[in-house]
């Protein structure tokens, strides 16, 4: 929550950038999609893991291989000895099938979730909704910004050369209010997360 020293009257905000570390997982205990068996399981930690980590840390110990198939751009699982995901695993790289044979070869039914975000969204609470549409609708998003493939723990800086500034709601209170949500409206969680604004009047 940052201050202002005058009231919102004829003001207008921009997003010129923003820097994050953020906390969310693809492959974690809460999705249920972090363990692999053949003969014994391996449980990999919680982490976001882009297609080389999981495949290295999840299925190259027994002795398979995870990558792309170029054809489809699904997922791709070689199998030496006879595995079997849980429904969860399964289901978040694509396949229909949960036990996979040695020797095989199997394509995934559909595309793959690993990509968790595609993008996440910088609401302002004060950025009236009556002159700001998001997807056609009413709305208090400052700035949607594409997820690309930063890590856990690794920090992501994004500037934006075109300026798209918003109009903020007639008297409220001097102060603006960010927080960052997914596309389906969920509160995310960061380690680090600072924004730099630009405010002009109209």
């Amino acid at each position: 929550m940052v201050y202002l020293t005058k009231n919102f009257s004829g003001l207008e905000v921009v997003l010129c950038e923003l820097t994050y570390y953020h906390q969310w997982h693809n492959i974690s205990a809460a999705l249920k999609n972090k363990q692999v068996l053949n003969g014994r399981t391996t449980t990999v930690p919680d982490w976001y893991y882009n297609l080389c980590e999981l495949s290295e840390e999840m299925f190259q110990p027994l002795g398979s291989e995870l990558n792309l198939h170029a054809p489809t751009g699904r997922l791709q699982l070689s199998a030496k000895k006879r595995l079997l995901l849980n429904s969860g695993s399964a289901k978040h790289l694509g396949f229909s099938r949960e036990r996979f044979e040695p020797g095989s070869t199997y394509i995934a039914d559909e595309q793959h979730r690993l990509a968790f975000y595609g993008e996440i969204c910088v609401h302002l609470i004060e950025v009236s909704s009556l002159d700001n549409l998001h997807n056609g609708l009413p709305s208090t998003v400052l700035r949607s910004v594409p997820v690309e493939n930063e890590r856990c723990g690794s920090g992501r800086t994004e500037t934006f050369p075109v300026l798209q500034y918003k109009r903020l709601v007639q008297g409220a209170n001097p102060q603006i209010t960010i927080t960052v949500r997914d596309v389906n409206v969920g509160k995310l969680s960061f380690d680090y997360l600072i924004g730099a604004l630009h405010i002009r009047n109209d």
